[in-house]
């Protein structure tokens, strides 16, 4: 059957709107930004853009690299924008299109500042402060002269200072202290400076419902703005702190059924030969694999739904094909629509994840192929 389009995935405007305004009254007065990077964890950059941008709740949007906040640009984004990881292209387009960038290292500061003062312009930067992820940024002890010296230089604005979380989600929120306080350190050293900062951010999604806050304005929302908790452990602190806190899945992932077949009793199915028949079975052929981002490692072992019932996954998945055992099904028919994850218990990406050993939602979710269409919905 020819079917157009034969394998897409629906975004849920209602449900991110719904999960945007949870974190914005659970946060108060402070900036909410919503991290849409690696195409907005695979729920399509450009259609959550255009949702944040029509939210009158949400303030900033958060890109991984400079080239994502040049396409959301392009989309007619016009909210204020950080990249929070790469200058990925041109960094002239930052200053032109009005486009915050992280600053990590001194080099990079000198280089923004000798194009921003060619261009006649300014960049604004967010400075980046490692309080205990040793991964980017500056320690707290040497805050003050980095931003010092980024005070001093005429291509230099300073907007923001910010660090990240390592273990945000974890039951045991020592760490997580131990970082805020690090990074507190460093706000205090500005304030005995006399030095004031717009933006002051260190939570993600976790972290905006189990940390404080203290001294900071702004928070970073990312997996949570999608409808999906962190851990359990934060969920439940999360709505423990926060009455009627509940958050909604914004992605369904889904196919139609490409060919059905009536396959022999102990006959092999797919690659390899890792799966034989028990008994006559009914199969139904999928245009999907893990070139759509549909792991391998559900093979044999993910189930999908159809016609509001569970099928097995049987075989290898392959390249852009996937075998299912609808026999229990028998009034599924070639056309028919088939979720392979959105939210159903077995389905979500937090369970595809535990079933192949990940344990993180975002792989799954970001895996998606960008190619595949992405249709906003009610």
């Amino acid at each position: 059957m020819i079917a157009t389009p034969h394998t897409w995935i629906e975004i849920s405007k209602s449900a991110l709107e719904h999960n945007i305004k949870t974190y914005k009254k659970a946060i108060g007065n402070k900036t909410l930004g919503i991290v849409v990077k690696s195409n907005a964890y695979g729920h399509g950059l450009v259609e959550v853009g255009r949702i944040c941008q029509d939210s009158e709740y949400a303030d900033w949007l958060f890109t991984g690299t400079l080239s994502e906040a040049l396409t959301l640009r392009r989309a007619g984004i016009t909210k204020p924008l950080l990249v929070i990881y790469f200058i990925d292209a041109d960094p002239v387009q930052a200053l032109i299109h009005d486009i915050d960038v992280m600053v990590t290292d001194p080099q990079t500061l000198y280089e923004l500042n000798a194009l921003a003062i060619a261009h006649d312009k300014k960049f604004n930067i967010h400075i980046k402060v490692d309080s205990g992820m040793s991964r980017f940024g500056f320690l707290p002890q040497e805050v003050i002269d980095i931003i010092v010296l980024a005070r001093g230089l005429r291509g230099i604005q300073v907007s923001g200072i910010y660090s990240h979380l390592a273990q945000a989600a974890s039951a045991d929120q020592t760490f997580n202290q131990e970082q805020e306080t690090n990074f507190l350190k460093a706000i205090i050293l500005l304030e005995e400076q006399n030095i004031q900062l717009q933006h002051i951010h260190l939570s993600n999604s976790a972290g905006s419902t189990a940390l404080s806050n203290h001294k900071t304005n702004m928070v970073r929302i990312g997996l949570g703005i999608y409808g999906w908790w962190p851990s359990q452990s934060n969920k439940e602190l999360a709505q423990a702190k926060f009455a009627d806190f509940e958050l909604k899945p914004v992605l369904t992932f889904k196919t139609r059924i490409f060919q059905i077949r009536s396959i022999a009793d102990n006959s092999f199915v797919g690659y390899d030969r890792t799966y034989k028949t028990k008994g006559t079975t009914r199969i139904a052929v999928l245009p999907v694999g893990y070139f759509d981002g549909y792991d391998r490692r559900l093979s044999s072992k993910g189930i999908l739904l159809v016609h509001g019932e569970y099928a097995p996954v049987i075989g290898i998945i392959a390249m852009t094909t996937t075998l299912v055992d609808i026999t229990h099904i028998p009034q599924a028919q070639v056309g028919d629509e088939v979720v392979l994850m959105g939210n159903y218990e077995k389905i979500t990406p937090t369970n595809l994840a535990n079933v192949i050993g990940s344990f993180n939602a975002r792989e799954i979710m970001t895996r998606l192929n960008p190619s595949i269409p992405r249709f906003i919905v009610a």
